[in-house]
């Protein structure tokens, strides 16, 4: 029996993200509009203005608790930073950091950091002593994977890493015990660890433009979560548990082709999805008469073994199997998804496995 793969594109929808709570002042968004400074803050146009600035004596800073520095091309931090210790807004986004030196653990008063738009791609362990840290941004950097420091700093309530190239997040994410808003825009992630259901404290979370196939479940075990916003991935369902979520608001502006009936009406308010995605059961691939099948996304990967565990006999009509570009190189990650999520060595967790590696086979590794 000749085994044929072929090729072709993926195209989906896309709607408007969930408005995300407003972030602390900004010096880049304030620029222009010449804003007062208040006592204790000082911002600065340039970096010489403040480097000179921290050539002053240790007490005649002590009253400084705001530091904005963006878009002051800023190439270098100098270790005289540490004087401002009873600092607690420092804006550096908008420079040219490539580091930030030690000397940051010094500023123990510190409760809001932002590094946005800089050139950084590691965190000095340093930043670990900073106790009462509450809110980091590192949007737009070079980073890959999110700094191991990050998962340190218990005390984070807010954590932007927008905008970077992680392609992973750490399980040990699950220290940040009072992490209530987290923003993952713009990367490149394609799950999230099961550890995500441990922030007890979490109801803002945003995926926008990542590379999910699929909602992870752990996410609808974060019992306090009230806003979810997933758009332009390329998610075709969504777990029926979201269902559990009361207060859940979410956007998802994925290609939707199937909506489990316990959120047929929230998906109605939620985001646009086609009729047919509203129907029972979901849509599960079929061969036509000579054979051939056809799989668009990942997601009809999983619906397929699914009725082959159910229904053995269909086996017997597959002939070849036809997949687009999207589904020959998403879908055995997304299906190894699935499979980590089920209980391991649990007979339904061992039929999925023994069925999705008959189909990785015959999809992935059989001559053309």
């Amino acid at each position: 029996m000749k085994r044929t793969i072929f090729f072709a594109c993926l195209f989906f929808s896309m709607i408007p993200l969930i408005t995300a709570p407003p972030r602390s002042p900004r010096c880049s968004e304030s620029r222009g509009q010449e804003e007062q400074e208040q006592p204790g803050m000082k911002e600065f146009k340039n970096a010489t203005d403040f480097k000179t600035f921290l050539l002053k004596p240790a007490e005649e800073l002590q009253d400084i608790t705001i530091v904005k520095c963006a878009d002051c091309n800023i190439q270098e931090i100098s270790p005289l930073i540490k004087k401002l210790s009873n600092l607690q807004f420092l804006d550096l986004a908008g420079n040219k950091l490539k580091r930030i030196p030690p000397e940051i653990g010094s500023l123990s008063n510190l409760d809001c950091l932002i590094l946005d738009k800089n050139e950084l791609s590691e965190l000095p362990p340093a930043i670990t002593e900073l106790p009462k840290l509450t809110k980091l941004y590192f949007c737009n950097n070079k980073f890959t994977t999110a700094p191991p420091q990050v998962w340190e700093l218990v005390g984070l309530t807010e954590l932007r890493l927008d905008d970077n190239k992680l392609t992973s997040i750490s399980p040990q994410i699950k220290q940040l015990k009072n992490l209530t808003q987290l923003y993952l825009n713009n990367n490149l992630l394609t799950d999230l660890p099961n550890e995500v259901e441990q922030l007890e404290k979490l109801w803002f979370l945003q995926l926008n433009t990542n590379r999910f196939t699929r909602l992870p479940a752990a996410i609808t075990r974060i019992k306090k979560l009230s806003a979810l916003s997933a758009n332009y991935n390329s998610i075709a369902t969504v777990p029926a548990e979201l269902s559990r979520l009361d207060n859940l608001v979410f956007t998802l502006g994925n290609p939707i082709s199937y909506i489990p009936p316990e959120l047929h009406r929230r998906a109605k308010k939620n985001f646009y999805c086609p009729t047919a995605a509203l129907l029972h059961p979901p849509p599960i691939p079929t061969p036509d008469q000579d054979g051939h099948l056809r799989l668009n996304h990942p997601e009809e990967a999983r619906w397929l073994i699914e009725a082959l565990i159910e229904h053995p006999e269909l086996y017997n009509d597959i002939e070849t199997i036809e997949l687009n570009e999207f589904c020959q190189e998403t879908i055995e990650q997304h299906l190894e998804g699935y499979l980590r999520e089920k209980p391991a060595a649990t007979e339904e967790a061992l039929y999925f496995a023994s069925h999705q590696s008959w189909l990785l086979d015959f999809c992935l590794f059989s001559p053309s």
